[in-house]
C-alpha cells in the first residue's frame, strides 16, 4: 500500500495532539476510549507498520511508517480532547469525544427475561421510595432528561437518605450503565475531589454521584457547590496544568446514610428519605 492508503486507515484511530499522540477506539459499550503516548512510545508501538515506495533506482520497496508520518505536516491533529454534548459546538481544532449515551445505541430486547428484569428494576427504585410512585417518577424525570438531553443542566441536586443497604447505590450503577462510566464519576469526597486544589474528577464527565454527602460539604461550600449544579461553565484545575474555564454539562445525584441539616430558602437540593429498611442486592440486572 502506499503512503497516502496507508494514512488514511492509520488516521481513523490516531492523531496528534499539541503535546503527544492519540490513539482512539470504541469499546463495547459504544463508548469513546482513549490512550496518550509520548512519541517515542507512539513510534514503538506502531514500529511494524509499513508503505510500499520506489526507490531511486526504481526498485519497489517496503519503508517504516511512522517515522514518516511523524514528520508529515499535514497529519490529523487537535489541540486537546473534550466531551462536548449538542447543541454546544465543539471548535475545530478540539476532538470530541462524545459519542452518545451507551443507551442510545442499545437493541430493543422485548422478549419476556428482559421484561421480568425492567419490572424487577421499577420495582426496586419504588422500594427506595417506599411505594411512592410520585417520587420514583421524580427520579426517572431525571434520569431521562440526561439521557435525551445530556448538555442540558437540571437545577437540583437530587439527595437519597436511608439506612445503610437499602440498595440505593443501584441507582448509581444503574446510571453509569445507560450513560456510560468514561462520561461519569462517583466519589465518597465530594468536598475534596469538587472543591479541594485540583478537581480534574471532573474532565469529560457528564454525570457524577457522591457516595456520602458530609453536613461539611453544605456548611462549608455551599455556595460552591450551588454553582456547580446551576452555572454554565466552571473552572477546571488538573494537577501540573492551568486552570481553564470548562462548559458546565454536569449533573449530580447524592446517596446518603446520614441526615442533613439545611437551612431555609435551599432551592437547589432536593432529598428524599426512605424510613423504611428492606436489603436487596440486584447489581446481576446490570450484566
Amino acid at each position: 500500500q502506499s503512503y497516502e492508503n496507508v494514512k488514511l486507515e492509520f488516521e481513523k484511530n490516531n492523531f496528534r495532539l499539541d503535546d503527544c499522540y492519540a490513539n482512539i477506539w470504541i469499546d463495547e459499550t459504544f463508548q469513546i476510549r482513549w490512550k496518550k503516548y509520548e512519541e517515542s512510545k507512539f513510534i514503538i508501538k506502531y514500529k511494524d507498520i509499513k508503505f510500499t515506495k520506489y526507490s531511486s533506482d526504481g526498485k519497489l520497496s517496503k519503508q517504516p511508517f511512522i517515522t514518516e508520518w511523524i514528520q508529515d505536516e499535514f497529519i490529523r491533529k487537535y489541540n486537546e480532547m473534550e466531551v462536548i454534548c449538542p447543541p454546544n459546538i465543539c471548535k475545530e481544532n478540539v476532538f470530541n469525544l462524545w459519542n452518545g449515551c451507551s443507551s442510545s445505541h442499545f437493541e430493543q430486547i422485548n422478549s419476556k427475561e428482559v421484561i421480568e428484569d425492567f419490572e424487577f428494576i421499577k420495582n426496586h427504585i419504588l422500594k427506595i421510595f417506599n411505594e411512592n410512585e410520585e417520587y420514583a417518577n421524580i427520579l426517572y424525570t431525571f434520569i431521562g432528561s440526561i439521557l435525551q438531553n445530556p448538555s442540558i443542566k437540571i437545577p437540583i441536586l437530587p439527595i437519597i437518605i436511608s439506612e445503610e443497604g437499602v440498595g440505593k447505590s443501584f441507582i448509581r450503577q444503574l446510571i453509569d450503565v445507560l450513560i456510560g462510566n468514561t462520561y461519569t464519576f462517583s466519589t465518597s469526597k465530594p468536598s475534596k475531589h469538587l472543591f479541594d486544589d485540583f478537581n480534574d474528577i471532573l474532565e469529560n464527565k457528564i454525570f457524577g454521584c457522591f457516595e456520602e454527602f458530609p453536613q461539611e460539604l453544605y456548611d462549608t461550600y455551599n455556595s460552591e457547590l450551588k454553582d456547580l449544579i446551576t452555572n454554565e461553565s466552571f473552572s477546571l484545575h488538573c494537577k501540573f496544568k492551568s486552570i481553564v474555564p470548562k462548559i458546565n454539562q454536569l449533573n449530580f445525584l447524592a446517596l446518603t446514610n446520614n441526615d442533613i441539616k439545611l437551612k431555609s430558602g435551599n432551592r437547589r437540593l432536593w432529598i428524599y428519605k426512605n424510613s423504611k429498611f428492606h436489603i436487596i442486592s440486584p447489581s446481576k440486572w446490570l450484566s
